[in-house]
């Protein structure tokens, strides 16, 4: 079983979260002012839950009509026309450049439906031509649980505090927007910066309560309807713009997961290798500047990785200055064993 993850919040987020009593000031600025982290955190947690639901809009969209979403079922790469198609589906680079202007009215980084809904009009000599609906899913946490082993050891209430938090969290960010134009994809430069916004905005519903009063199943009604939200959809579900990653993965402490994913998921092949230690330091966040603390810090989360199968030989490479690391990333097919 595994699930998706989107590529350029892999690539440009940045970890935001309290560790061993750190208060956190918001606005909290990471890698060197190119994100800033306006309200709540940015954990392992929200990477997990945007997984989650963009793997549920992908298998939604790519699935064979008739058939139920299956988690373990392989998706079509980017390199499919079937995906070529959905990537220009109801959108042009004009109305993705209006949009992205538009981005810059909003405060709170909040699709203008009014705008939105007149883009068809403006931008298209078509009187046929009607934009990409704005993306929802609605699920209960129960399903997920069904089919998502790993979130079997949280509870309804976790759960919705997982993705309270996730809503919670307001980004300024570089999120470039992925679009297939007409043979080949390119990049549509975009940030929000000066605009914080969260991804998604979010209603629920408690759809199974006890005799004694206790929530046990809540029904969650997502809906990307930020900037943010819908280019993610655009680059995640519209191109394909993702990484796999396997259940297993989410088991792995928080660092580990940022490692993988931070530092060795961007990267197509070989990782970035070898990798000098002021940059993990920088990338993951990593407060401490003790040489001795870092080393013994990289070291344990290189130790987990192997035992987990993601990476093999990793090594500490000392040479003509800082402390570099090296590893093999370990083949998805070996990795999926």
């Amino acid at each position: 079983m595994h699930l998706v993850s989107e590529k350029n919040l892999n690539k440009f987020a940045y970890p935001v979260f309290p560790i061993k009593g750190r208060e956190i000031k918001h606005p909290y600025t990471a890698g060197e002012g190119k994100f800033i982290c306006a309200a709540g955190y940015m954990k392992p947690e929200n990477w997990m839950i945007m997984d989650i639901f963009g793997t549920c809009l992908i298998q939604h969209i790519y699935k064979t009509p008739g058939d139920k979403i299956n988690f373990g079922k392989k998706i079509p790469t980017m390199a499919k026309p079937e995906v070529h198609k959905m990537s220009q589906s109801g959108l042009n680079k004009e109305m993705l450049h209006r949009m992205r202007e538009a981005s810059l009215q909003t405060k709170d980084g909040l699709i203008d439906l009014e705008y939105y809904n007149s883009l068809p009009i403006r931008t298209c000599e078509s009187s046929g031509f009607q934009i990409r609906p704005i993306m929802d899913i609605s699920i209960t946490d129960a399903y997920l649980k069904k089919h998502l082993h790993f979130l079997k050891k949280y509870s309804s209430s976790k759960l919705h505090d997982i993705i309270q938090d996730t809503y919670n969290c307001k980004v300024e960010m570089r999120y470039p927007i992925r679009y297939y134009d007409r043979e080949e994809y390119c990049d549509i430069e975009f940030n929000n910066f000066g605009h914080p916004s969260s991804f998604f905005t979010f209603n629920v519903h408690n759809s199974k309560i006890s005799s004694d009063g206790n929530i046990l199943e809540r029904q969650y009604h997502i809906k990307f309807k930020t900037y943010l939200g819908y280019f993610f959809t655009q680059n995640a579900v519209g191109s394909l713009w993702t990484d796999l990653i396997p259940d297993k993965f989410y088991g792995m402490s928080d660092y580990a997961q940022l490692y993988y994913r931070l530092l060795i998921l961007p990267f197509y092949g070989k990782v970035k290798n070898p990798i000098r230690m002021d940059e993990i330091r920088q990338r993951l966040d990593l407060k401490t500047t003790d040489t001795s603390m870092l080393r013994k810090t990289i070291k344990r989360i290189l130790d987990e990785l192997e035992a987990e199968s993601f990476i093999r030989n990793p090594q500490e490479i000392v040479k003509y200055g800082p402390y570099m690391y090296g590893y093999e990333k370990t083949p998805w097919k070996e990795i999926e064993k």
